[in-house]
């Protein structure tokens, strides 16, 4: 991530971004320029303005005026994420190409200061931390598509994988909205009409916007997860004959960890293993058992509760526990016990109410701890 230095915190910017090409002037009310304001306490107006008959200023008429606040913290995120951009990049020589817009950014800091610069509407400025672009972060954190800001590009943005399964050079198309999937990775794809479970390389990663889309979203399947895959001869999650009904190389067939990245993708490396392996692990210290089901239970959707009381529960139960597990397991029950806190203040935040990603945000916390507790051979019968 890249940050300002403490005394350049940025208080809002403005973005305008114009689409009139070299050639023929736009048609009448055709979108052709848009200026984005975002503050730091959240609030945000996007302007729109489009070709009039030139009886104004550069012949715009203004078109549309909306007014929104966003979360304060991802405001502040934003914009420092666009300041730290611009002041550690000021290349604005290589911003410049023919035959397309321009945009215009003022960075106001908290003490006045303004920071300007500007290019061609045709700049993708990657952000590596992110593995995204600037325009797509603005997009997606606004929530607006639609916006020129820096690329020109407007509408959604989907990330396709082009992957080969084993035996075959032929490529084909999942679509995924985990940006950390990237070229070589092994993921798990459904495949074939009945969407059996597939694992295969990724040999190539694109991101389209909708005008560009090589396929229709509606055509292409999405990806059930990311998998780690190890030739360490430990414990397996996964067994060489479970293994073998997927289409796992020889080589790799000695699974050692699996770390998905969706909540399809746990349940599937949860089912693997057989539900009575994992309660026969834990046959032998009760306590432990009984936090091991609690997880379990979240991580599968079979909470018999709402999600708030049930999380409230679980974290007594470890808090009330703590010594007891700790008797039966010193080791587990120090990995299991730090999710009281996360547990507590899940409910506390969300309550019931909380939408899917966060709840797969915590899923993920769960899942990591659960994997070295429960399916790492930590605990044996």
């Amino acid at each position: 991530m890249i940050f300002l230095d403490a005394h350049m915190i940025v208080e809002k910017v403005i973005i305008k971004s114009n689409n009139i090409k070299y050639g023929p002037p736009p048609a009448f009310n055709d979108e052709v320029e848009q200026h984005v304001k975002i503050c730091r306490n959240g609030r945000v107006r996007i302007t729109r303005y489009v070709f009039g008959s030139g009886v104004r200023q550069h012949g715009y008429v203004k078109a549309a005026k909306d007014d929104y606040r966003i979360p304060e913290d991802r405001a502040a995120w934003l914009l420092d994420l666009i300041g730290g951009y611009f002041t550690e990049h000021d290349q604005e020589e290589e911003w410049f190409m023919t035959d397309v817009g321009d945009f215009r950014i003022t960075i106001t800091l908290e003490d006045g200061t303004k920071i300007r610069r500007k290019g061609s509407l045709g700049c993708d400025f990657e952000i590596e931390e992110e593995d995204d672009d600037l325009s797509s972060i603005i997009r997606e954190t606004l929530g607006v598509n639609d916006l020129f800001l820096f690329d020109g590009h407007c509408g959604q943005s989907y990330i396709y994988l082009s992957v080969n399964f084993p035996g075959s050079d032929k490529e084909y198309y999942y679509r995924t909205t985990d940006k950390s999937i990237d070229v070589g990775d092994t993921i798990l794809v459904p495949a074939g009409p009945r969407d059996r479970k597939e694992l295969v390389r990724v040999v190539r990663k694109e991101k389209f916007y909708g005008d560009e889309l090589p396929m229709a979203p509606e055509e292409v399947k999405s990806v059930i997860g990311k998998v780690i895959l190890s030739r360490d001869h430990g414990e397996n999650v996964i067994t060489q004959e479970e293994s073998e009904t997927l289409n796992v190389p020889s080589g790799n067939r000695d699974i050692h960890e699996v770390d998905h990245t969706t909540a399809d993708g746990i349940k599937f490396a949860l089912e693997a293993p057989g539900e009575k392996k994992l309660e026969a692990n834990v046959r032998s210290v009760p306590v432990i058992a009984v936090a091991e089901k609690y997880m379990r239970d979240f991580l599968m959707d079979r909470v018999d509760s709402d999600l708030q009381t049930y999380l409230d529960d679980f974290s007594d139960y470890l808090l009330k526990n703590r010594k007891s597990m700790q008797a039966e397991n010193k080791e587990v029950a120090d990995m299991i016990f730090p999710l009281w806190s996360d547990s507590d203040q899940f409910a506390a935040l969300y309550g019931s109410e909380a939408d899917a990603d966060s709840v797969l945000d915590l899923k993920r916390k769960f899942w990591r701890v659960y994997q070295f507790a429960f399916m790492r051979g930590l605990i044996r019968t």
